[in-house]
């Protein structure tokens, strides 16, 4: 289920998103929303040794500019889609769950 909330943005990185809207035919929002999963699978397996997350940052990125130019792209870019946001889900949950027991 997706919420809406209102984020403020410098115009440089609202011009950043732009270009990579353009570039992967997808919308602002799911630009930000698969920006803000990538970096939270990583950062949570990097400050949580137990957790390992499955992306690959630079894979990822190579593999969409390959595409780009190819009839596969749609189908390709859901699935790479789809995986990013079932591993940045696994790392916050694994996050929120370890949260919840240290608190405890």
């Amino acid at each position: 289920m997706l919420k809406r909330y209102q984020v403020l943005l410098n115009d440089w990185l609202a011009d950043y998103i732009k270009l990579l809207t353009e570039k992967y035919d997808a919308s602002f929002s799911e630009v930000i929303r698969l920006s803000l999963c990538m970096e939270y699978a990583y950062t949570i397996s990097l400050g949580n040794p137990g957790f390992k997350t499955k992306l690959n940052h630079k894979k990822t990125i190579n593999k969409l500019n390959r595409l780009i130019k190819t009839k596969k792209f749609a189908e390709e870019n859901h699935k790479i889609i789809s995986q990013t946001y079932f591993e940045a889900r696994k790392a916050v949950e694994f996050a929120l769950e370890k949260t919840k027991q240290s608190k405890q």
